[in-house]
């Protein structure tokens, strides 16, 4: 299979690797990071022609199956609709769109044009996120009535792309929180109903929107979720997105730590000494997608079930934009 990618620096140079394990041919790339572009056109061995310094050149022209979009998320829309227009399948990295309009707009152009849409929500494939959907749906915990998760972590540690993250309107929500909202749904296997939000920014924040977020879910079997992620913290904690998880059921309770599982204490699984590769997970989501392309597993971040973590991330901006509970 031949591939455009967008975006080759970055988060790009980490689904780089993940195509091509995955045997997939880097026909064309796109930046206007000149030595991104240089690098990866080289490391790929890029046709010369097939190399293009700004989106705005006829890159969807290029003979390929699939684009892959490490772009921006401002610039996902305009992305797809040249993808779908040219018959090409789309992977694309989260957030699908920074709004639900714009997500529901290419989900539309997907279907239209009839190819494939999926979103790199690659925490889903994290080992311990799979060993408590596992858990939750072997049922011998009994009900879960409460989740509580915390995410807090400097968020100018990701140096790439940080200019436009810290001039973004919800940073702490869409480049982060939407990971969460989307494990949300696929560990627990269920749906938001309800949602009371706030957000803020201590004052020492170098992000233009909020830093901070507090949220109180309700879903649709009753679990609450709990949530509450810094990207500015002062002496608190490093947790980051493979930690910070507790579960309480009727029958004992479940804890992520640093990619370790436990059930009322007992580890029932024990992660590698160094945390899992972002380059692994991209791997595993993108043989996920080349299988959902032949015909194989659907239950995965496809545009159809993306649209409802972008869903659940808008009812959750609005209800701490407006003070209010949105309901779902």
């Amino acid at each position: 299979m031949r591939s455009i990618v967008l975006g080759v620096g970055g988060f790009g140079r980490e689904v780089l690797p993940a195509l091509a394990a995955n045997g997939i041919e880097i026909a064309a790339v796109v930046d206007h990071d000149t030595g991104a572009l240089a690098d990866a056109a080289r490391t790929y061995k890029v046709t010369p022609s097939a190399v293009f310094d700004n989106d705005e050149s006829q890159w969807w022209d290029t003979d390929a199956h699939l684009v892959v979009d490490c772009t921006p998320p401002g610039h996902h829309l305009r992305h797809a609709e040249a993808a779908f227009r040219t018959g090409k399948d789309l992977l694309v990295a989260k957030p699908m769109a920074l709004n639900l309009g714009d997500a529901s707009r290419i989900m539309d152009l997907a279907t239209a044009a009839g190819r494939r849409l999926a979103i790199i929500q690659q925490m889903r494939y994290l080992p311990a996120f799979l060993k408590v959907r596992d858990l939750i749906g072997e049922g011998s915990l009994g009900r879960l009535g409460v989740v509580t998760i915390t995410f807090n972590v400097e968020g100018t540690f990701w140096r790439p792309g940080l200019a436009w993250r810290l001039a973004m309107d919800q940073p702490v929500l869409w480049e982060g929180s939407v990971h969460v909202l989307d494990l949300v749904r696929w560990v627990i296997d269920d749906e938001p109903a309800a949602v009371v939000a706030h957000a803020f920014s201590p004052p020492w924040s170098e992000f233009r929107g909020p830093a901070g977020l507090t949220m109180c879910a309700e879903l649709r079997s009753g679990t609450v979720v709990r949530y509450l992620a810094n990207w500015a913290p002062r002496g608190s904690a490093v947790v980051p997105l493979n930690s910070g998880w507790e579960l309480e059921f009727d029958h004992g309770v479940v804890r992520v730590v640093d990619e370790s599982v436990t059930v009322n204490g007992e580890v029932v699984f024990e992660p590698s000494a160094q945390p899992t590769p972002l380059a692994d997970l991209n791997t595993r989501l993108v043989r996920w997608y080349l299988g959902w392309l032949n015909g194989q597993d659907p239950r995965g971040p496809t545009g159809a079930d993306n649209l409802r973590t972008v869903a659940f991330a808008d009812a959750l901006q609005r209800a701490a934009t407006n003070g209010v509970r949105v309901t779902l």
